[in-house]
């Protein structure tokens, strides 16, 4: 099962919409997770092209940030969604080849510090109420568990990096690292 995680910054210009359409041809994934789609209810249409005959589930952006999607194809995946909410999507997965249930949390957590404490608190009744199930939580917290994983920017409040670590400690998480790509985090300039 080959499933994809990406924050694609964005969907409403043409050229990233067609680079999305064009990495989803290239990668032929299962199930396509993304973050930060900054789309509303509809928009999605104009991203899916050829990904058409695929189901999909959305939550709207909130102005110009956030927003998410999961998109699946039919013939191999059920996908039943649950709660949503605009910081992030629960679904619950079945994969008719693997004959497994998986439930996965789509995510876009707050930049905000202060917002962030509010989100990892919410998330960890949510992850706590789903317990006992196989879970899978991905997408873009917003935060860092180390300060190798971020290229640019401020540096980074240690408390904000320990508050995150703390949370997926308590919640008993794991980290599964990126296959390619050092930087976890970056605002694409170099500070010298």
């Amino acid at each position: 099962m080959k499933i994809i995680f990406w924050n694609v910054k964005g969907c409403n210009a043409l050229d990233k919409r067609r680079l999305i359409k064009r990495g989803l041809d290239q990668l032929r994934p299962d199930v396509v997770f993304l973050q930060e789609t900054k789309m509303d209810n509809g928009e999605e249409k104009s991203l899916l092209g050829s990904w058409k005959q695929w189901s999909r589930v959305f939550v709207d952006s909130e102005g110009a940030s956030g927003g998410l999607g999961i998109l699946w194809n039919a013939n191999i995946h059920k996908v039943e969604e649950g709660l949503a909410s605009n910081m992030w999507q629960v679904c619950k997965l079945h994969s008719y080849p693997l004959n497994v249930d998986f439930t996965i949390i789509n995510v876009y957590g707050p930049c905000k510090s202060e917002l962030q404490k509010r989100f990892r608190r919410s998330l960890s009744s949510l992850i706590r109420d789903l317990e006992g199930r196989l879970l899978i939580i991905e997408g873009d917290f917003n935060a860092i568990l180390e300060l190798s994983e971020k290229l640019g920017g401020k540096g980074e409040i240690p408390t904000n990096l320990a508050h995150f670590q703390n949370f997926v400690t308590k919640n008993g998480l794991r980290e599964i690292k990126s296959k390619e790509g050092q930087f976890t985090w970056s605002n694409r300039r170099i500070s010298g």
